[in-house]
């Protein structure tokens, strides 16, 4: 869920901050709520906030996220943006985040735009499938798998206008042509076993 949506986020954010100062705080939020208090609250005591932005322009939010909000929230980032300027400090790290999908694929070269504009670090980029995405309205037939020609011209692309931006794209999909590609089958990955630390290393305040 989103957490900034929970009644006591605030208080329990100066809480961490102020009792656990050695604590990285990291906040994954949808960005629809960011206004000038949170901000100035997240500036120069938050980590990180990665924004699930899945769109460059109001077109393809609205299709993929069903609302209005797209302005609001590349709004809600500047103002944050600012925030931090305004202090001199370099944190939070502001990630735009984007599922990728047949839907907003030829987008990706124009979120590292925006991202620019916004006054943002870093983008990532995470394939769309069930799995993952459970409650999407998608299909299967909209992962990037069946596309995949495409797909790689549009990374590929995206790359090199994040040099010439100075942004940093984070995590990416590697090329299909690339032989250590996982591919979606149904709706599992099939890669090697890994140890996931974040149960260990991890606590999670969602808005229940």
């Amino acid at each position: 869920g989103e957490p900034l949506l929970h009644h006591e986020f605030i208080t329990i954010f100066r809480y961490l901050r102020d009792t656990y100062p050695h604590l990285k705080i990291r906040v994954i939020s949808n960005g629809t709520l960011l206004d000038e208090e949170l901000c100035s609250e997240f500036a120069g005591n938050l980590t990180r906030i990665r924004i699930s932005l899945n769109a460059a322009t109001k077109e393809t939010w609205k299709k993929l996220m069903r609302g209005n909000s797209f302005t609001k929230v590349c709004d809600g980032i500047a103002l944050l943006s600012e925030s931090k300027q305004r202090i001199g400090s370099i944190t939070p790290e502001i990630i735009l985040l984007m599922v990728l999908n047949r839907q907003n694929i030829h987008e990706t070269v124009q979120l590292i735009e925006l991202a620019s504009q916004l006054g943002v670090q870093s983008v990532q980029f995470a394939h769309f499938s069930k799995a993952i995405m459970p409650k999407s309205e998608m299909s299967l037939a909209d992962s990037i798998y069946y596309d995949r020609r495409n797909t790689d011209m549009w990374l590929a692309e995206s790359e090199k206008k994040a040099k010439e931006s100075g942004i940093k794209i984070l995590s990416r999909p590697l090329p299909f042509s690339s032989k250590h590609q996982f591919y979606f089958h149904g709706n599992r990955i099939e890669r090697p076993y890994k140890f996931c630390y974040f149960p260990w290393q991890t606590c999670y305040v969602t808005r229940e």
